[in-house]
């Protein structure tokens, strides 16, 4: 008996270790990340799971950043999908920094549009400028209210945390609303 029992143990020990393990593995070019899977395939245009974690992946297969996904999701700045849940300072941060910076380059852009039609000189452009900027300080101003909410509703919150949480959104807007002036600076040279 106890020899039928070590050889069915020896038998599968030997399967279990003779048998490949396949898994994907991210990739990385210039452009940015991509996952290819184990069968030579990668996802485009497709949520995927990766690790634990879930990640889209656009149409040129490349897995998007700091970006609204097609279907409305936010993905922070590694790709992951953000479950957000409005209960945590961390969570409201990564939630808002995303909008804030996915709607940065939309605005440059149209910054650059608008700014081609511009007839008011520098006044008209700094009002451009400053039109886009006020887009962000929305979004930001959203996220700090939210925030505060929190406050009030942990009933022992301090405000000294909320401080410092909305303190690291304002950095987040001033980052982003820096690259717009820089564009404004760069049009009214």
């Amino acid at each position: 008996m106890k020899k039928g029992i070590m050889f069915a143990f020896i038998v599968s020990m030997t399967l279990t270790v003779s048998m490949p393990a396949y898994a994907g593995e991210w990739k990385q070019d210039t452009t940015g990340m991509w996952y290819q899977n184990d069968d030579g395939s990668y996802p485009a245009n497709q949520w995927q799971e990766v690790d634990g974690r879930q990640y889209y992946f656009g149409g040129d297969g490349y897995i998007m950043i700091n970006a609204i996904t097609p279907d409305g999701s936010l993905v922070d700045g590694n790709g992951a999908l953000i479950v957000y849940n409005n209960g945590s300072y961390q969570s409201i941060l990564d939630y808002y920094t995303v909008k804030i910076k996915a709607a940065t380059p939309g605005l440059i852009a149209e910054y650059k549009a608008e700014a081609e039609n511009n007839t008011n000189g520098l006044m008209g452009l700094a009002e451009i400028s400053n039109n886009k900027v006020s887009v962000l300080a929305e979004i930001s101003n959203e996220g700090v209210g939210e925030m505060a909410e929190l406050l009030f509703r942990m009933g022992s919150g301090k405000y000294s945390e909320y401080e410092e949480w909305a303190g690291k959104l304002f950095d987040v807007y001033s980052d982003e609303a820096d690259k717009i002036y820089d564009v404004y600076m760069n049009s009214a040279l």
